[in-house]
């Protein structure tokens, strides 16, 4: 929400606006690193037999499927500074945004983020951190489910994120 809808909204001022979403955002901070359910973290090795099975209940053709694997653009306000409104401006969407990659279990939860990337970068140069973690931490006969943007990936990972096949494939 912009800040500008916040001030018509509740009929107050830029200042108190930003001074208030400053000191909304770090409670926020500090009580999300207070609550361990919270914390960003990848399962172990011996979750993933369970959370595939999570998907099998409801798609029988997803074996060994542990979650899904997509990104997502927000918009935000230009910059004045050129550097950063070079950054964040998308070509394809005409539009200025931070992108953001998200692996979700197939219980829901987060396991996976990179944020605040460059709005100029295409998902799968957004993910490459991602594709680290999924080198070094994931069993080799589980996969996760994307759409086209992640095909592949590095070789590294080739075989750990499944993708419909594009039109003509």
């Amino acid at each position: 929400m912009c800040k500008i809808s916040l001030q018509q909204i509740f009929a107050i001022i830029p200042t108190t606006v930003s001074q208030y979403l400053i000191f909304g955002l770090d409670i926020l901070l500090s009580t999300l690193q207070t609550i361990p359910e919270a914390k960003i973290k990848w399962p172990g090795p011996d979750s993933f037999e369970m959370l595939s099975h999570f998907v099998l209940q409801h798609y029988s053709q997803l074996g060994r499927a542990f979650g899904s694997i997509d990104g997502l653009k927000l918009p935000v306000q230009t910059s004045d500074d050129i550097d950063i409104e070079n950054a964040t401006f998308n070509g394809w969407l005409s539009e200025h945004f931070i992108s953001l990659v998200l692996v979700f279990s197939s219980q829901g939860v987060i396991i996976a983020a990179r944020t605040n990337a460059p709005g100029s970068w295409h998902d799968s140069c957004v993910a490459q951190p991602i594709y680290q973690i999924l080198h070094e931490k994931m069993p080799d006969v589980y996969y996760s489910i994307s759409d086209t943007a992640y095909p592949r990936g590095t070789v590294e990972i080739e075989g750990h994120i499944h993708a419909p096949l594009k039109d003509g494939q």
